[in-house]
Order: C-alpha cells, then sequence, then structure tokens
C-alpha cells in the first residue's frame, strides 16, 4: 500500500508539463483549382477535459460566379458541438468574391489522445463540389494523458531502482486493467457500429451495389445484339444510378465506410463519373429528372415517364456517346465495376470481421481486377487529377485490404 500510494502521488503531482501549445492553421489544398478559398483555424492545440477551444472557419468565393446550397459538416472526435453553430453562421449561398466566417466552441470530452477535426463542405457551381479540410493534431492533456505518463516515470525513476518488482507489478495491472477496458469499450463500439451499417448496407450501399452491376449486365446484353436489353433500358440504369447516389447525398450527407482509403476512391470515382455523365446528359436536366424519379422506381415506370420528364435530348447524348465513342464509354462502365467493388465490400466488412469472421473478397463484374483502364479524357483539371491518382490509390487499398 505503501509504494502504492507513493505512485499514486508521483502520478497526480509530477513535474511541469513537456507539452507546449500553439496555434493550428489549415486550409483546403484544392482551393487554387476550385476557387473557393476555405481555411479553419484554432487559437491552442492543448487542451484538458471539459475546455472549451474556438474553431474559426473562413470561407471566400474566389469564383466570378456565385456558388449556391453552400453546406459545411463538421466531424470532431473527443469533443462536443452543435451543427446548429455551422448552419447558422455560414450562408448556403455566396456571391461572387463574398466570403463568411463562422465561430463554432468545442468543447473537449476526452482525457487523453490527440484528435483531428475534420470540415467536410460542398457547393453548387454549375455542377456539384465537394471537398474537405483537416486540422489538427489536438492534444488532450489530462490526468491520464501519455504527457502525464512520461513525467510520472521521470520522477519514480529513482524510486523504481528500489522497488523495482512492486512498481512494475502495479503498472502491469493497471496495464491489463486499462487493455480490457479498451478491448471492452471496442466491442461496445463493434455492437453499435454493426446496426449503423446494416441500416447503411440497406438503404443506400447495395441498392447502389445493384443498380451499378444491372448497369454493366444490361449494357453487355445490349451489345450481345438480338434478344439484348434496348438502349432505353441501360439509359434507365445510367439514371438510375444518379438518382441512388443523389439520394445517398441528400440522406447522409457523403460515402462512410470503415476505411478511409475507400472513402476517398469511391469518392473521387464517382466525382470523375458524375461529371462526365453530366456532360453528356445535360446538368439540368439531369436535376429535373431525379426530383421526379423515385428512390424505388422501375423500368416500367420510368418507361411510362420518359417523356414527361423531358429526357429526349439527354437520351439523344447518350446514344451519341456511345455511338461514337464505345471504347471510352467501357472505360467509364469500369468506373461504375470499382464503385460497386468497393461499396460491397465495404458494406459487408464489418460482418465479415466481427460476425462471421471470414474474409471478404472484392468482386467484380468486368476484367477490372486485371486491366484498370482508366478513361482517357477528363471533363475538368480536377478530373484529370483524380484520374491519375486512382490507379496508385486503389493499388495500395487493395493490397491493404487483402493483406489485413
Amino acid at each position: 500500500m505503501l509504494v502504492l500510494g507513493a505512485a499514486v502521488a508521483l502520478f497526480l503531482s509530477p513535474e511541469g508539463s513537456t507539452l507546449k501549445s500553439s496555434a493550428l492553421f489549415a486550409r483546403d489544398p484544392y482551393s487554387k483549382e476550385t476557387l473557393l478559398d476555405v481555411d479553419a483555424h484554432l487559437d491552442r492545440n492543448v487542451l484538458s477535459r471539459e475546455d472549451t477551444v474556438l474553431l474559426e472557419i473562413n470561407v471566400r468565393n474566389n469564383n466570378p460566379d456565385p456558388i449556391t446550397e453552400f453546406h459545411t459538416s463538421i466531424s470532431a472526435p473527443g469533443f462536443e458541438w452543435t451543427q446548429q453553430d455551422v448552419d447558422r453562421q455560414l450562408p448556403v449561398s455566396l456571391p461572387a468574391g463574398s466570403s463568411a466566417t463562422a465561430f463554432v466552441p468545442l468543447k473537449a470530452l476526452a482525457n487523453s489522445g490527440s484528435y483531428n477535426i475534420f470540415l467536410f463542405y460542398s457547393w453548387n457551381k454549375k455542377s456539384r463540389y465537394s471537398s474537405a479540410v483537416s486540422i489538427g493534431p489536438i492534444k488532450m492533456a489530462g490526468v491520464f494523458g501519455l504527457d502525464s505518463w512520461n513525467r510520472f516515470l521521470a520522477r519514480g525513476s529513482q524510486l523504481i531502482k528500489d522497488l523495482t518488482l512492486p512498481i512494475v507489478l502495479a503498472v502491469l495491472g493497471y496495464y491489463f486493467q486499462l487493455k480490457q477496458k479498451n478491448r471492452d469499450e471496442r466491442q461496445e463500439v463493434r455492437q453499435n457500429i454493426l446496426p449503423l451499417v446494416m441500416n447503411l448496407a440497406e438503404r443506400h450501399y447495395m441498392p447502389i451495389v445493384r443498380s451499378a452491376r444491372l448497369l454493366i449486365v444490361d449494357y453487355n446484353s445490349h451489345q450481345s445484339g438480338a434478344g439484348g436489353a434496348p438502349i432505353d433500358k441501360v439509359f434507365f440504369d445510367v439514371m438510375f444510378l444518379l438518382k441512388r447516389m443523389d439520394y445517398l447525398r441528400r440522406d447522409k450527407g457523403q460515402i462512410f465506410f470503415q476505411d478511409s482509403a475507400a472513402e476517398a476512391i469511391a469518392g473521387d470515382a464517382w466525382f470523375i463519373l458524375r461529371e462526365k455523365l453530366l456532360l453528356v446528359l445535360g446538368d439540368l436536366q439531369v436535376g429535373l429528372a431525379l426530383q421526379k424519379i423515385g428512390n424505388d422506381d422501375g423500368y416500367a415506370e420510368f418507361a411510362g415517364k420518359r417523356y414527361q420528364y423531358l429526357l429526349q435530348p439527354a437520351f439523344s447524348g447518350f446514344q451519341t456517346w456511345i455511338a461514337s465513342d464505345p471504347d471510352e464509354f467501357k472505360r467509364y462502365l469500369k468506373l461504375v465495376d470499382l464503385l460497386q467493388a468497393i461499396f460491397r465490400y465495404e458494406a459487408n466488412r464489418p460482418f465479415a470481421e466481427h460476425w462471421y469472421n471470414a474474409k471478404k473478397v472484392f468482386t467484380f463484374e468486368t476484367d477490372f481486377l486485371e486491366n484498370h483502364d482508366f478513361p482517357k479524357a477528363a471533363v475538368s483539371a480536377v478530373s484529370r487529377k483524380k484520374i491519375d491518382a486512382l490507379g496508385e490509390g486503389w493499388k495500395t487499398y487493395y493490397e491493404a485490404s487483402i493483406q489485413g
């Protein structure tokens, strides 16, 4: 008991903290391309539990045109905040050359660890754009933080020399107790996450997978000749995939997977594909049609209403694209295949790891694994960069997934 009391005394009254607080600043690296300058500021990066730090968000529209439907959301694990603070201060529309600022109080909830804060935002400027900013790390200087342990060990080094065995036993006991606590917390997180993932898979991910696979199967059937799927059906598959992805964006804001690399690859692939489809089909016509197409509509409902949706020009543009450049269309079809494979893999991943205890595999409808063959022509410079990055990003993610 005497040894334990001495250890506790050393731990609770160590030498001065070695953590030095400083201000943090982060800016969107793509602001020069999108001409939407978004940055974030924090006046300090070392906090204790219950401390409050003010997150400053600055937005400036450097475009010659206004942007609309601007929406920002925050992901700040380890902190308490309200989304209303952001929505109330940042407008949904920014005229050309205008700026806006929001101040969001973040209350620290954790005793230890390092945390990053993420800003996710999207906007309309002829078409839909999205980006993100990460600021951090913010370190928690709590009683049980890593810094406290380092100072405790420094002051207790002399005591350890004389009382090695009792102190080692006490530390090991605490360590194993902490490990057990972490295991219990992870198990609790798994039990909470699995129903959430199941809901996302049922509501969004698997319908997207089905839509993408139908597009590939129907196109191959159409190419087979007589008796194959009509080109109208392939066009419907394209529109319905746009509808399902738009529904996911409106309902959840963005893609959420267990693996952040999967989120990035799926997000980039969809950006490239969506930008090309909107160019071919017409942004305005697609936007109006998506408002009328139901989330559960089938080909029969769509075929009877296509002319009511005023989609004939979009249909003509789609036919012209396939007929004039079938090889490039097939390359974009491989992006569809990549999307469905990642969505299917990530939707089943938590269940495979924590429920079935089985290894999941990627399932493709084309020869994507043997021949990536990404699109050659990009609609914009942003798409070009994303296409160039997809090859290496996919390779790294795929190798980590099959080895994990």
